[in-house]
């Protein structure tokens, strides 16, 4: 396979220091208890998106966080359970428009069946 590339075309660099990442990372746990019932969270009315709407644990990665790191951290941290991860479920990329990864080229997600480590 080969690429062609446009030579007067430079490709955006980032400025040495720079903390603007060029993709939001996100995670979201499907959280199971015993019963196989999913662990649903109210949204903040502070929140930037989705304002008091139901929603999975999880959220951003943290600088130098592995996925399984940042998941087991939001699942802790937001429901107080400590978890082990299962499967991932889905991965989902977000445009650059999306209101939740504003600043950022754009947005994926990883998806995981999580429950309470035992």
């Amino acid at each position: 396979m080969a690429f062609n590339q446009d030579k007067d075309k430079k490709s955006p660099k980032r400025e040495k220091g720079s903390k603007k990442r060029l993709m939001a990372l996100t995670v979201k746990a499907v959280l199971l208890n015993e019963k196989e019932e999913v662990l649903l969270l109210k949204r903040s009315s502070q929140e930037k998106t989705n304002q008091g709407k139901w929603d999975l644990p999880g959220g951003y990665l943290e600088e130098g966080e592995t996925l399984k790191e940042a998941l087991l951290s939001e699942i802790k941290e937001e429901t107080g359970i400590v978890a082990e991860i299962g499967p991932v479920i889905k991965i989902s990329e977000f445009p650059s428009n999306h209101p939740a990864f504003k600043g950022e080229k754009r947005g994926v997600r990883f998806l995981a069946f999580c429950k309470e480590k035992k």
